[in-house]
C-alpha cells in the first residue's frame, strides 16, 4: 500500500523523463597511474545530457588510496554517489554498480631521446670477444649483413673465441675455402702474442637463386618462363646460379624440374660458328682497324677464336690466321693495351 502512494506522489509531483536522466554504470575494476587526478570518466561509464560533466569530476584520493603504492585500492559506490551528487540533482542521475577495484601502475617517466639512446648501448654493450672480429669479418667477406648470414663455430674453440680483444689488436686472416672456412687468427698486446690459433667457422648464406620450374632438355638456351627464383639458405661453397647469371645460358645436359642452376650445367650460347664471316676490329694505338674474317672455331662469348682473314697483294689473294676474342654474335676484338699516355 505504502509503494503504491509513492509512486503515485512521483506521479503527481512529477518526474523527468527517461531521455533526461544521466546514468553512471562504475566498473568493477580500472588501471590508474600513481600520482595521476583520478576522474569518474575513468572508473564509470556514463550516458545522458549530464556525461561529460560528470566525468570529469576528479575523485579526491580516499584512506587507503592515497597510500596505495603499486598495488590496488577501492572506489565504493557511496563513495562515487556522494560525488555525484554533489554535482548534480539526485533526481537527474542514476548511479549504478557496487565498487570499483584500481589497479595502480607507476607513472611513466618522460626520459629524453639522447638518455635513452646512451643507456640502452651501456645495457646491449656486449664484451669485445675475438668471436666479435670473426663475425665482423666474415660478414664483410662475403658482403653480407646480419640478417643473411649464419656462423656455427665449433664448441672446441670457445677459449679461443672467448678472448678480450678490446685494447688490444685482432688478426683474421681467411686460410681457405669451403662449407666450413678455415681461419688463421691472432691477438696481440704490445710486443706479445695473447692467444693464436685457427679455427673454422661454418658459413650459410640466403641467396635469391634459380630453380628449374619445368625440364629443359640439352642444348637450350634459358628464359625466365623456366626457372623461378627461390630464397634459400646455402653453403657458403654453394655456387647455385642467380636469375641473372643464369638468364641466356645453355644447357650442357638434360636438366630436371626442381634442380638449382649451377655453372657446371650450363655453358655460353655459341655467338659465333666455324665458317662464319666475323667483322674482326684491331684497335692500333688510337686508330681502329676493321676487317672481315672467316671463323675457323665455333666461339662463345669471352672466347679467344681462330679466323682467316684474306687480302690481295700484287693481285693475289694472300691468307693469314689471327686470333680475336668474341664480344657478340658475329664480332670479335683483337686485343690491345692502350697507349702510353692515353687517358681512355
Amino acid at each position: 500500500m505504502i509503494r503504491a502512494l509513492l509512486a503515485l506522489l512521483i506521479l503527481l509531483c512529477g518526474t523527468p523523463a527517461l531521455g533526461d536522466t544521466t546514468t553512471v554504470s562504475l566498473r568493477t575494476g580500472a588501471r590508474v597511474s600513481q600520482g595521476e587526478p583520478i576522474t569518474l570518466g575513468m572508473i564509470a561509464d556514463l550516458t545522458g545530457p549530464l556525461a561529460e560533466q560528470l566525468g570529469g569530476l576528479v575523485i579526491e584520493p580516499e584512506a587507503g588510496l592515497q597510500a596505495a603504492s603499486l598495488g590496488s585500492a577501492t572506489v565504493s559506490i557511496d563513495r562515487v554517489r556522494e560525488l555525484v551528487l554533489g554535482a548534480a540533482e539526485e533526481s537527474a542521475v542514476l548511479v549504478r554498480g557496487t565498487a570499483c577495484e584500481l589497479r595502480m601502475r607507476q607513472p611513466q617517466v618522460d626520459v629524453p631521446a639522447a638518455l635513452r639512446k646512451n643507456t640502452q648501448a651501456v645495457v646491449n654493450k656486449e664484451p669485445t670477444t675475438l668471436r666479435n672480429q670473426i663475425s665482423a669479418h666474415l660478414t664483410a667477406m662475403f658482403v653480407a649483413d646480419d640478417d643473411s648470414i649464419r656462423l656455427t663455430f665449433d664448441d672446441r674453440d670457445a677459449a679461443l673465441l672467448s678472448t678480450l680483444i678490446e685494447g688490444r689488436v685482432a688478426e683474421v686472416r681467411a686460410v681457405g675455402s669451403g662449407r666450413r672456412v678455415p681461419l688463421s687468427v691472432a691477438v696481440y698486446e704490445g710486443d706479445r702474442v695473447v692467444a693464436e690459433g685457427t679455427v673454422r667457422v661454418e658459413v650459410s648464406l640466403k641467396r635469391s637463386i634459380a630453380v628449374l620450374s619445368g625440364e629443359l632438355a640439352r642444348g637450350e638456351t634459358v628464359s625466365p618462363e623456366h626457372f623461378t627464383t627461390q630464397e634459400r639458405w646455402v653453403a657458403a661453397d654453394d655456387d647455385s646460379c642467380t636469375a641473372d647469371e643464369a638468364l641466356g645460358q645453355m644447357t650442357r645436359r638434360r636438366v630436371r624440374a626442381g634442380e638449382t642452376l649451377t655453372p657446371d650445367l650450363l655453358e655460353a650460347p655459341i655467338m659465333i660458328s666455324r665458317g662464319d664471316i666475323v667483322t674482326v676490329r684491331s684497335v692500333m694505338g688510337t686508330a681502329v682497324v676493321r676487317l672481315r674474317a672467316r671463323a675457323l672455331d665455333d666461339g662463345r662469348l669471352g672466347e679467344q677464336i681462330e679466323l682467316e682473314h684474306t687480302s690481295q697483294t700484287d693481285g693475289r689473294d694472300r691468307r693469314s690466321r689471327i686470333t680475336a676474342r668474341v664480344i657478340g654474335p658475329g664480332r670479335a676484338l683483337i686485343g690491345t693495351t692502350p697507349p702510353q699516355g692515353s687517358t681512355r
